[in-house]
């Protein structure tokens, strides 16, 4: 399992006692397995969207596992985390938790 590296895009977004967040990453390898993202939020309750960035033609949208470090991990183990795997690109995606 490896950590990706995000970036955080814009500022967060508050949204009631909840907040909104946009993080961009990149997978690196072509059907990358057990990868995740910290993304800075205590947790995740939702992941709003997820799309490619740039103009990579990509096959698919990357699996996601909510409040896990790597895909093989059971939720609520990591709850600020997201669990990649998917096909090399860069990738943002948006989500919704609290700090």
């Amino acid at each position: 399992m490896a950590a990706l590296t995000p970036t955080h895009i814009g500022r967060r977004k508050p949204l009631g006692d909840r907040t909104i967040k946009t993080i961009q990453f990149t997978i690196a390898n072509a059907n990358a397995a057990d990868e995740w993202v910290v993304t800075g939020l205590a947790t995740i309750e939702a992941v709003i969207g997820i799309v490619p960035f740039g103009t990579a033609d990509v096959a698919e949208i990357p699996s996601v596992v909510l409040n896990a470090r790597g895909t093989g991990v059971a939720a609520d183990a990591n709850p600020g985390d997201l669990g990649v795997e998917g096909n090399a690109a860069v990738w943002q995606v948006t989500v919704v938790g609290k700090l």
